[in-house]
């Protein structure tokens, strides 16, 4: 009877050792994924902590489970060595292993749920962390999204306004330059025509100190008839020539010009006359006429400010031709200079009205007509 007794209690001890074996076991894979979970988590220290815990908690088991052993082991021997002598020994052996089994038990399932436990507040942590990165990522994110927005707004705002700087800094030079250029032509055109006037008022000094070719000649000239000019029977290709026109009065009110025909000479082979005329009208323009085979050919024309118009007023006009260039002036003042290319042959000098306009019997006074040389 003693001897099956010990056979049941050895089995129940082998049995119970075995469970603990397995239970280790699986407590020591919960720790190792608990570890992998830990090392997997953006919250590495956190995890490490509770690991570090767990991994306490699990030596301190590994103790009981040890203290399990050991004492299974001294109970057997104790028991082998006293079965013998003490008839009770066996009864008190297994209450005592019964105690310690019970023990190990407590001992396993506290680890167990303060493990359980430990693994969930660290995937809670992990996944807490988790959250917070991705919140934090998407957080960076939009603020990057956002900061690449402000900066290319930014940017286009600054080539915007670049472009629009430099657009007006170009219609700002570009206006420069066009005002400068316009104040150095006309101070060109000034200087020119400054230069002319004194080329031309030389010469006209020059030729007044000098007795004239003809003149001076007064009486009236009367449109159209024969007497519409007065040629005096000089024949030059440079002079000096001046005379005093009186615009209409009375019955001769109207539209009216008076000038010079100079260079004039008669072309037989076209049966015209060839000539230049400088005529000034009524209406305050001015030309100046290339006549050949029965034609006129505008060569200068342009507006005067200084004419009076007054019925009976008085208007001097002075001629000067030089070569290819000439010059006229209107009441003592310099009108422009004059292109004489298109005809260099010396020729008749005279005054004349109707060049352009006049009315039939119009009547204008004259007087002062002379020519003079320029050399």
């Amino acid at each position: 009877m003693k001897s099956v007794s010990s056979r049941t209690l050895f089995i129940v001890i082998a049995v119970l050792l075995v469970f603990t074996l397995i239970l280790s076991i699986a407590t020591f894979m919960t720790i190792s994924r608990m570890q992998r979970n830990a090392r997997a988590s953006e919250t590495a220290q956190t995890a490490g902590m509770h690991t570090s815990m767990a991994a306490n908690l699990g030596q301190q088991q590994t103790n009981a489970v040890s203290t399990l052993y050991s004492q299974g082991a001294l109970a057997t021997q104790y028991y082998w060595q006293t079965a013998a002598t003490t008839p009770n020994a066996a009864a008190g052996w297994t209450a005592e292993a019964n105690r310690q089994t019970a023990t190990a038990i407590q001992n396993i399932i506290a680890y167990q749920t303060y493990a359980a436990w430990q693994n969930s507040l660290a995937t809670q942590t992990a996944m807490s962390a988790q959250a917070t990165a991705a919140a934090n990522y998407h957080g960076q994110s939009a603020q990057l999204t956002q900061a690449a927005y402000n900066n290319a707004l930014a940017y286009q705002t600054s080539v915007a306004l670049s472009t629009y700087a430099a657009y007006y800094t170009a219609v700002a030079y570009q206006t420069q330059q066009a005002y400068f250029q316009n104040m150095a032509s006309a101070r060109t055109a000034t200087a020119q025509a400054d230069h002319a006037r004194g080329y031309f008022d030389y010469y006209v000094n020059l030729a007044m100190t000098r007795p004239p070719l003809a003149g001076p000649f007064s009486g009236s000239l009367v449109y159209p008839t024969a007497n519409y000019f007065k040629a005096p029977g000089v024949l030059q290709r440079d002079f000096v020539s001046q005379v005093d026109f009186y615009s209409p009065s009375g019955s001769s009110l109207g539209a009216f010009d008076f000038g010079f025909f100079f260079r004039y000479n008669w072309d037989p082979a076209t049966a015209s006359p060839t000539f230049l005329s400088l005529y000034v009208a009524s209406d305050g323009t001015w030309g100046l006429y290339n006549g050949r085979n029965h034609f006129k050919y505008i060569v200068n024309q342009g507006q005067l400010t200084n004419l009076d118009q007054t019925p009976g007023g008085l208007n001097r006009l002075r001629l000067v031709a030089i070569g290819n260039s000439g010059a006229f002036y209107l009441n003592d003042a310099f009108i422009t200079s004059l292109d004489l290319g298109s005809n260099q042959n010396p020729g008749e000098i005279m005054v004349v009205i109707g060049v352009t306009r006049g009315r039939e019997g119009q009547v204008l006074r004259y007087s002062g007509f002379q020519v003079w040389p320029t050399q």
